[in-house]
This record gives structure tokens, C-alpha cells and sequence, in this order.
């Protein structure tokens, strides 16, 4: 039960730092890249254009 609430809070602060790493980029005009579900490298835009590795 203890493990569930590290993961719980674990989960949270990785959300809370791709939620700033996205509007900083918004701030910026650029893009974050991260490692999508699947396993691929995306360019995830402002705009919400999101290119994986694979479609370039």
C-alpha cells in the first residue's frame, strides 16, 4: 500500500514537470521531445502537432 502512494506521487510530479516542459515551450515556440507509449522519439509542437521519430 505504501508503494502505491510513492508511485501515486511519483506519477504527479512527472506530469507536473511535462505540463511546464509544454508551456514553456509554448512561451518559447518550440517543441518538447519525450518517448511517446509505443516507444518512439516525438517533436510534440505548440500547436499541438505531434511528429514521430519514424515520420520525418
Amino acid at each position: 500500500m505504501e508503494n502505491e502512494h510513492v508511485e501515486d506521487i511519483i506519477e504527479k510530479k512527472i506530469q507536473s514537470a511535462a505540463d511546464q516542459a509544454r508551456a514553456e515551450a509554448k512561451m518559447h515556440n518550440t517543441y518538447v521531445v519525450y518517448m511517446d507509449d509505443d516507444g518512439f522519439v516525438v517533436k510534440e509542437y505548440p500547436d499541438g502537432k505531434i511528429v514521430r521519430s519514424a515520420e520525418e
